[in-house]
C-alpha cells in the first residue's frame, strides 16, 4: 500500500514507465500506479488491459477515463479507490473482474456497456454510495455484484 514509486534500471526492454504508471514495453498492460496519482487519470489509448490490484487503493484518485481500447478490466484492478466518484466504461470492455470496483465509496453510478459479456462477483461489493447501475437487458450477474440498495436500471 505504501509503495508509491518504481524505478526500472538494467534491461528495460520489457517494460516502461510514465508519469508515475508502469506498463509492459507495448502499453497494452497496464501494471500498476504510484499511490501518489490523484485526480483525473486517462489510461492510453493503446491499453488493452488492466491488470490486478493496478489501481487499488489509490485513495486520491476521482475519475477514470477508460478509452475504447480496453477490453478486460481484472481482479481488483480499482478495489478501494475510495475517492472514485467517476468512471466511463467504454463500449469495447467485454470482463469485468472479480471486485474490479469493490469498495469505491465515492462511486454513485455505473453504466455497464453492452458489450460486457461477464461482470464477475463482487465486481461493485461494498460501494456504499452506489445509488444506481444501469445493465443491458440479459445481462446476467450474481446478487452480490452489487450493494443490495443498488437500483437496477435495464436499458
Amino acid at each position: 500500500d505504501s509503495l508509491s514509486s518504481v524505478r526500472v534500471v538494467g534491461d528495460v526492454q520489457n517494460f516502461k514507465v510514465v508519469d508515475g504508471v508502469l506498463f509492459n514495453k507495448e502499453m497494452t498492460r497496464l501494471i500498476w500506479c504510484s499511490t501518489e496519482k490523484s485526480g483525473r487519470y486517462e489510461i492510453p489509448h493503446i491499453v488493452t488491459t488492466i491488470d490486478h490490484m493496478v489501481f487499488s487503493g489509490r485513495k486520491k484518485l476521482t475519475s477514470i477515463v477508460l478509452l475504447d481500447t480496453i477490453t478486460e478490466i481484472k481482479a481488483d484492478a480499482f478495489r478501494c479507490c475510495t475517492g472514485l466518484e467517476s468512471v466511463e466504461l467504454p463500449d469495447s470492455v467485454a470482463n469485468i473482474g472479480y471486485r474490479a470496483f469493490s469498495s469505491c465509496h465515492s462511486l454513485k453510478s455505473v453504466t455497464i456497456p453492452r458489450s460486457v459479456e461477464t461482470v464477475d462477483e463482487r465486481a461493485f461489493y461494498k460501494c456504499r454510495c452506489l445509488e444506481t447501475a444501469y445493465l443491458p437487458e440479459g445481462l446476467e450477474y450474481s446478487s452480490d455484484v452489487f450493494p443490495k440498495k443498488t437500483k437496477i436500471i435495464r436499458y
